[in-house]
């Protein structure tokens, strides 16, 4: 997609400048103002991928030319860093370029902003800034760009009927094949992720191009598992929809897609324990896995092979359940198992492990891992707070290796944004008088000293309220429920009631209790989206898994979810290791996989108002905005098991 941009940009530069110049015109990658050898290298650079250095060069470029040349060496830059991640640096840059110059230019400039923003993984933001449609006579590859930004935004918030609408509107513009057949590909894969029955419930509104999608997608989903019942299902579809655009190139690359995802799941090994002190844990997961499995249509399910891993040497049910014919192993579930596993070093059949790996373990080929691991609720909440305009931040987290990893994980990514951890204190987890620390985290006590020292010299005493630390724009709270609820209330106390603070989903038991939850009014947090808005697949939300398992209802929900997620990311593992810019929507975020091979998290964003958990959809408003102009409230009102008996 990257590479893809890229071109883009040069014809849409190419188009936009001939556009505002005339037959005078000339190309901003030509030399005929001088300086063409420094061109030339900003051109190899770029071909190299060294797009800081190539943006630096252009930079210098465009000091020294005239407009419009200068304002398009200016955005040829800003691409370049935006390519190069340079996220800061590309958005200052954009600022300072006079979009006036050339007609088109400010168009964009929104384009390129909107694609900032999802670099920052804000699509609430790339939405607002993509309100307004394309103008006319806007070259068509950044027209192409504006709808491809707003489907992805879309997509990542979890609205693929309307993802999958903006792609439609493009597809209808397109005139070469190869890129329709692109376009094309992209709408069916945004309509997989909509489940069976809301197609055909949704199919009915959208009569037009869209419903045939639809139509199109169901139908290739339940049928690529035989010749037979596929071809007579595009035969019917054909029948029912004679006019559609649909090329046969975009169907057939659709299906082998399909193919290569289902190709390495024939046949799943899951390594769980059934007896010992993980049992319940595993129960929990192992009941989400089966949920996923049973709402998976027949032809597509895979043979499950279980394997008690409690009491047994997983190395050797490795390579047992390899000489059984799995095609790919899920599991182990406990840290020291899958380290144990790791350490086999070589993996011909792949391995799903279902928790992480040491920080100093190398992990070996063709061995992936997704857990719900504790630093991820740390780097999201790095994020949020850096996307709500933040720079300082001061934390306050328990002694204890799992307040270290959430502090050391937010920290990283916190400073790799270009954040500041202006403090960090660390407090008695066994403590319910957090006074202590808290004056030590805000500073109270050099405030009071300032107050004692200027009553000295003054001699006299001062009326005197003591100052927060004036760097101090949020707290970041490290802490289970029970903790933050004493802790929030002595924030208040010592004056720094009105300091946002920030959490991990350990802060949320679970199930909405206001009066409980009280104190943690207006408190952030990280939060699977399971937890507070709709599921994945509207047939396996909350209410249904209260009914069926309540007792891992109660103690393990986040459990069920990845239970969910770890079925539905070996099914698309394949699809998964082959595009890197291949993500599934999940139960317990959107999944997507690093060089590394690990599942990536993006998860929700949730805040407490007057008690209750909502789902907090945009960043933080301008000062003044109402506070409930950014929370919507989840539907978390989930009813007792006996309720939904029928």
């Amino acid at each position: 997609m990257a590479h893809t941009h890229y071109r883009l940009f040069l014809i849409v530069l190419i188009l936009l400048y001939l556009a505002g110049c005339g037959s005078s015109a000339v190309r901003t990658g030509a030399a005929s103002r001088g300086g063409g050898d420094e061109m030339q290298k900003a051109e190899r650079l770029e071909g190299i991928g060294e797009h800081a250095i190539a943006a630096q060069l252009l930079r210098k470029l465009a000091a020294e030319a005239e407009p419009p040349r200068k304002q398009g060496l200016e955005l040829r830059a800003v691409e370049n860093l935006l390519r190069a991640g340079k996220l800061d640096a590309a958005e200052a840059l954009l600022d300072e370029v006079d979009l006036r110059a050339v007609a088109g230019y400010r168009f964009y400039g929104e384009v390129l902003r909107g694609e900032m923003a999802l670099a920052r993984n804000r699509p609430e933001l790339t939405l607002e800034r993509l309100q307004q449609g394309p103008p006319q006579q806007v070259p068509f590859g950044l027209v192409q760009r504006y709808y491809q930004a707003r489907a992805e935004a879309l997509s990542r918030l979890g609205r693929p009927l309307e993802s999958a609408r903006e792609l439609t509107e493009l597809d209808g513009r397109i005139r070469l094949r190869d890129e329709r057949v692109r376009n094309q590909l992209a709408i069916l894969r945004v309509l997989s992720g909509v489940s069976g029955a809301s197609l055909d419930l949704l199919q009915s509104r959208h009569p037009g191009d869209l419903g045939g999608w639809m139509d199109l997608t169901g139908i290739l989903r339940q049928g690529s598992g035989g010749r037979d019942e596929l071809a007579s299902g595009l035969q019917g579809w054909r029948q029912r929809h004679p006019a559609h655009p649909a090329l046969s190139d975009a169907v057939n690359a659709f299906l082998d897609e399909l193919k290569k995802t289902l190709k390495n799941v024939g046949e799943i090994a899951v390594l769980l324990p059934q007896t010992g002190p993980y049992r319940e844990v595993s129960e929990a997961l192992q009941d989400g896995l089966m949920a996923a499995y049973f709402a998976t249509p027949s032809v597509r399910r895979p043979r499950l092979m279980f394997y008690d891993t409690e009491g047994a040497g997983v190395q050797a049910l490795y390579q047992q359940a390899v000489q059984a014919g799995a095609q790919l192993v899920v599991g182990p579930l406990d840290k020291n198992r899958v380290v144990e596993l790791a350490a086999l070093g070589a993996f011909p059949t792949p391995v799903l492990a279902l928790n992480q790996l040491p920080r100093e373990f190398q992990p070996p080929a063709n061995f992936y891992r997704f857990a719900l691991a504790p630093e991820d609720d740390a780097r999201e909440v790095a994020e949020r707070a850096w996307s709500e305009g933040y720079g300082a931040a001061v934390v306050l987290a328990p002694r204890g290796d799992w307040g270290e990893r959430i502090e050391t994980a937010f920290a990283e990514r916190w400073q790799s944004l270009g954040g500041v951890v202006a403090e960090t204190t660390i407090y008695e987890p066994q403590t319910h008088d957090f006074s202590s620390a808290i004056q030590d985290l805000l500073n109270l006590e050099e405030s009071e000293q300032r107050r004692s020292d200027l009553q000295g010299i003054l001699g006299r005493r001062l009326g005197f309220e003591p100052q927060v630390r004036p760097e101090a724009e949020f707290i970041f709270v490290v802490g289970k429920a029970d903790k933050v609820r004493q802790i929030r209330p002595q924030l208040q106390f010592y004056r720094a009631g009105s300091v946002p603070v920030f959490a991990t989903s350990h802060v949320y038991e679970g199930w909405p209790d206001q009066r409980r939850d009280q104190d943690l009014s207006g408190v952030g947090f990280a939060e699977i989206p399971w937890m507070l808005g709709p599921a994945a697949d509207e047939r396996l939300g909350r209410e249904r898994f209260v009914r069926l398992f309540p007792q891992s209802a109660r103690h393990f929900p986040r459990l069920y979810a990845m239970g969910m997620d770890s079925f539905r990311v070996a099914q698309g593992l394949g699809a998964l290791r082959q595009d890197a810019g291949r993500a599934i929507r999940g139960d317990t975020g959107r999944l997507s996989l690093d060089p590394s091979g690990r599942v990536n998290r993006d998860l929700a964003w949730g805040r407490f108002v007057d008690g209750a958990p909502v789902l907090a959809e945009r960043a933080a408003p301008e000062a003044g905005a109402a506070a409930d102009s950014r929370v919507q409230t989840a539907p978390l009102a989930i009813r007792r098991a006996g309720d939904l008996a029928r």
